[in-house]
């Protein structure tokens, strides 16, 4: 009935190609002839993309910024689209990505409206403030931060959510898949952080955690590798000072495990790689 594309970056090149319009052709891949699209905001170059598949289609295109946008203040989000208006809202995910997300996700819902689905304001709100995202720029007790952050665009907004909310200092908690870029992921983050605490995911195959060391040590951050995300928790919770952020990222498969660890069982939701 509609097709939505979240905003495009360089993921999963080995699969999707190199570039973004390579990349980008292949997510338009899942346009349908006469089926619409609402699209998040996109680069000019994957904007050109899309528009010439949707043209091939005969497909409706509704771009962020053109067919319906949102706003922020404080913890308040708002969105306008042709129709649907719904303000102060108070989602629980935070981060201006997220918030870019949920935008998306309610373009899509006034999309539906207009085939006839019956999603009233009342239920479009309850979404945006019900939603939880675990490992995504998640909160727990004791000043711990969860993020899968695991690709350069992803590094980016983690990056960019560490300097809204003015958090230097931070202890990292790291690791990475065996095919990510560890020098484009760290770049972004390594400013604010004043620890480093390298380690495996439990993968297959993961970068080795000296490497992560090396790299942050050239630019003077202390930092040490563990085998064990395990140990590295331990070792971060007992070095960092009272009032001291720990951010753990790099992997989902790293944060699921720490999430584990810190929280009981039925606190539990599944965090989706």
């Amino acid at each position: 009935e509609l097709c939505l594309i979240s905003p495009i970056d360089l993921v999963h090149t080995r699969h999707l190609g190199g570039s973004l319009p390579e990349i980008a052709a292949e997510k338009a891949g899942i346009f349908k002839q006469g089926v619409p699209v609402v699209s998040a905001q996109q680069n000019r170059t994957v904007m050109d993309v899309l528009h010439e598949r949707a043209d091939q289609l005969q497909v409706q295109l509704f771009f962020a910024g053109q067919d319906y946008s949102w706003q922020t203040s404080g913890q308040s989000f708002s969105f306008a689209g042709h129709e649907l208006r719904l303000r102060n809202l108070q989602p629980k995910l935070v981060g201006c990505h997220q918030q870019q997300n949920l935008a998306l996700a309610l373009a899509g819902a006034e999309q539906l409206r207009r085939l006839g689905v019956v999603l009233p304001d009342a239920a479009l709100r309850q979404g945006v403030e019900a939603t939880r995202w675990p490992g995504r720029l998640e909160w727990l007790p004791g000043q711990i931060l969860l993020d899968g952050a695991h690709n350069p665009a992803g590094a980016k907004v983690l990056a960019d959510y560490l300097g809204q909310q003015q958090l230097l200092g931070v202890h990292l908690l790291l690791g990475l898949k065996g095919d990510k870029p560890a020098t484009e992921l760290l770049g972004p983050l390594l400013p604010f952080v004043k620890r480093l605490y390298a380690t495996e995911p439990p993968v297959d195959e993961a970068i080795p955690p000296e490497t992560l060391v090396g790299q942050a040590q050239a630019l003077g951050i202390c930092s040490a590798a563990y085998k064990q995300p395990q140990v590295a928790l331990a070792a971060a919770l007992q070095t960092r000072q009272p009032g001291e952020v720990l951010l753990v990222a790099g992997s989902l498969f790293l944060v699921a495990a720490v999430r584990e660890q810190l929280l009981p069982a039925t606190e539990l939701l599944s965090i989706s790689a």
